[in-house]
C-alpha cells in the first residue's frame, strides 16, 4: 500500500507491516511548565499512533549529569529515529540529535521560532524540519512505517 503525500511517497516497511512497533526518542527541554506541557502532548500522540516512545523525562527523570547521561545515551541507542523539539535550541536536545545523527539515526525536528541559520547543521545533515507540530508529527509517523 502506497500513500501519496504531495511527490513523496509514503512506502510502509516490511518490518512494519509484519508487526515490527517503531521505537522514537523524545528529544526535548523539560524545563519550563510550556516545555512540559509540549513532551507530554508529543508523547502521547506519538503512543496514540502505536509507537513505542523513549521518553527521557519519563523513562530516566531529572538529575545531575552523572545520573542521565548516560542513561540518556543507551535509550538513544535503542530507538530507530527521534523526534526532536528544537525550539529554543537546548543544549541537550541538540547533543541528542548530534548522537544520533553521528550513529546514522534518522531526525525529525518540530521547531517554529528559531531562523534558518540557526538550523543549518540539522538541514544540511538531513534532518526533516517542520516549522508547524501537526506536520512534525505526521512525519514522524511517516518515518516510523518506512523504517
Amino acid at each position: 500500500m502506497v500513500q501519496h503525500l504531495g511527490a513523496t511517497p509514503v512506502v510502509p516497511s516490511a518490518q512494519f507491516l509484519a508487526g515490527r512497533v517503531p521505537k522514537v526518542y523524545l528529544a526535548a527541554p523539560f524545563f519550563t511548565l510550556a516545555q512540559l506541557w509540549l513532551v507530554e502532548q508529543t508523547r502521547t500522540q506519538l503512543q496514540q499512533f502505536g509507537l513505542d516512545v523513549f521518553s527521557p523525562y519519563h523513562d530516566v527523570g531529572v538529575g545531575s549529569a552523572d545520573e542521565v547521561v548516560q542513561a540518556d545515551l543507551a535509550g538513544l541507542r535503542e530507538v530507530d529515529f527521534v523526534f526532536a523539539v528544537a525550539d529554543g535550541l537546548d543544549a541537550g536536545t541538540l547533543v541528542e540529535i548530534g548522537y544520533a545523527l553521528a550513529r546514522g539515526v534518522p531526525v525529525v525536528i518540530y521547531c517554529e521560532n528559531e531562523g534558518e541559520e540557526d538550523l543549518k547543521m540539522m538541514s544540511g545533515s538531513g534532518c526533516i524540519i517542520c516549522s508547524d507540530y501537526v506536520s512534525a508529527i505526521y512525519r514522524a509517523l511517516w518515518t516510523a512505517v518506512s523504517l
